[in-house]
């Protein structure tokens, strides 16, 4: 058995380790560059919505308390991105 002051005092660090360590964003969220490339828009998750400025969705979610943001932000993943900005909720708390 080792002695515990000839272990390092750091571990070492494995490429793996390290890849498994970045999770993938939880709203299926791509960098920048990928947005060139994907085949598909989490706007046309949205019906009617897509066709509206994300500024004026912001907006009319401003009108909403906090109770109905969050049903709101449940109905699909493209409302629960927009229904988790901080300007939203921070409005509300300032009120």
């Amino acid at each position: 058995m080792p002695d515990i002051t000839s272990l390092p005092s750091h571990p070492p660090h494995d490429a793996e380790v390290t890849k498994e360590a970045i999770p993938s964003h939880p709203l299926g969220v791509k960098p920048s560059g990928n947005a060139l490339l994907a085949t598909w828009s989490l706007r046309n998750a949205i019906g009617t919505f897509q066709h509206l400025p994300d500024e004026l969705i912001l907006i009319l979610l401003e009108c909403l308390d906090g109770p109905s943001l969050l049903s709101f932000g449940r109905t699909c993943k493209a409302f629960y991105a927009f229904t988790r900005a901080e300007e939203l909720w921070k409005a509300l708390f300032v009120r």
